[in-house]
């Protein structure tokens, strides 16, 4: 009796003793090869990959995963978690200076969770710290850009978050050229939904005819042709669309001349961009000229959708391959960018002429060497795109065309009934 107690005691303690050395190695540090891995999705700005590769992680509490986690939380709009994971990996850290690029990195994905969040005085200091910290460590380029970030936000420090209610499901009839009407501070105007603006924009002139409160702030935003153009900031009030009210609404606004185009005599007069968008949760586009914004979103489990800074991503499939390209609604035809073109390099040089490409941008315009393709199927959402020409672009215009696949425009929404962009569950559905 007493022999089969012992045994029994033994087998439990062996039992508890396995148990928690299981639930012991999930907490251990990563391996050189797992983080060598999550930085390099990381640094290509691969998200969806980078969102699956932590998975077998979800129950490890490694420092170094609280980092990718706030990343991952930041691109797929999960602005507490990512807040909350990149708060812990700073404090963990520290301040010093030897901290390394990944510091830096923190406190700008940080500084952009709390911009999305309207919290404009956080997202300043935030951005402030950054430049203390690091200012040394950045190349020309991203300090500029801190700067101007800082720049934005400081001068927003004092402006209330932007905030947006609807009682009822609301649908909008655009007119021929797919713009918006709508009321800014209760003066009637129409403006196009440019899903690609990282903030809404507007020409002085119309910004002083609604009654803007304008905010000197003095902004760098880099053109296509890569010039700095100069930008105040304005902000609406009220900005009524359909049943749709929304408070504190952020603008660029530009000179007029600027957002003139020479080469085609036009005028543009400012464009909604993604924070707008963002914020109602929701919104369908219809080939047939029209927005509906749903009182209530729907629910999605899957994801296709992701977010970098402002830009949205869409995951799509080429050849079987998965691919991420930026999505904008404001772009009136599809390019691919170089990424495509190194990958399938061969194919290209072998099939296709190579010509090429005006790309337009705020303020100017390139000509790129581009590869035409034809007849190119692209899969969204499950659902098949056919586009007659593609152009594949051979040289870098932006930031953006480093490391995503292309930029998909209106000529993808038009081989559709509707697009519904769903911002709330990360999820862009065609039908």
């Amino acid at each position: 009796m007493f022999l089969r107690m012992i045994l029994r005691l033994f087998i439990i303690f062996c039992l508890v003793f396995s148990i928690c050395s299981c639930t012991g190695s999930n907490k251990e540090a990563l391996t050189s090869n797992q983080l060598q891995e999550l930085q390099t999705l990381y640094q290509n700005k691969q998200y969806f990959d980078l969102r699956d590769a932590l998975q077998p992680h979800r129950n490890s509490s490694s420092v170094m995963l609280s980092f990718f986690r706030g990343v991952v939380a930041n691109k797929f709009n999960r602005l507490d978690a990512s807040i909350e994971h990149l708060d812990a990996f700073i404090r963990r850290q520290g301040e010093e200076r030897n901290n390394g690029s990944l510091l830096i990195d923190a406190l700008e994905t940080l500084g952009d969770s709390y911009s999305k969040r309207f919290l404009y005085k956080k997202a300043a200091d935030t951005y402030q710290k950054m430049l203390g910290i690091s200012e040394f460590q950045m190349d020309a380029d991203r300090l500029k850009d801190a700067k101007n970030y800082h720049r934005i936000f400081d001068a927003l420090s004092g402006v209330s978050s932007q905030t947006f209610n609807i009682d009822q499901t609301s649908t909008i009839q655009l007119d021929s050229g797919s713009y918006i009407p709508m009321k800014i501070n209760d003066f009637d105007i129409r403006l196009g939904l440019d899903t690609g603006a990282n903030y809404s924009f507007i020409m002085r002139s119309l910004a002083e005819d609604t009654r803007m409160r304008i905010i000197d702030a003095d902004i760098d935003v880099h053109n296509v042709a890569g010039q700095a153009v100069k930008a105040d900031l304005g902000v609406v009030s009220k900005m009524e669309i359909g049943g749709a009210v929304l408070t504190n609404v952020v603008f660029l606004v530009f000179k007029d001349r600027d957002l003139y185009i020479p080469q085609a005599n036009s005028q543009i007069k400012g464009a909604i961009g993604f924070p707008v968008a963002a914020s109602m949760r929701e919104i369908t586009l219809h080939k047939m000229n029209a927005l509906t914004i749903p009182a209530a979103p729907s629910s999605f489990t899957q994801q296709n959708l992701c977010l970098e800074g402002l830009t949205p991503l869409v995951e799509g499939y080429y050849e079987g391959q998965r691919l991420v390209f930026c999505l904008d609604t404001g772009a009136g035809r599809s390019v691919l960018y170089p990424p495509f073109y190194k990958v399938y390099r061969e194919e290209l040089q072998n099939d296709y002429p190579l010509g090429s490409e005006r790309v337009q941008g705020l303020g100017g315009f390139r000509e790129i060497p581009a590869y035409i393709m034809q007849s190119v199927t692209l899969i969204f959402g499950g659902k098949e795109a056919v586009f007659p020409k593609l152009p594949v672009l051979t040289e870098e215009t932006k930031d953006d065309s480093r490391y995503f696949f292309g930029n998909i425009g209106r000529d993808l929404l038009d081989q559709f009934e509707s697009m519904t962009l769903n911002i709330e569950s990360m999820y862009v559905k065609f039908e």
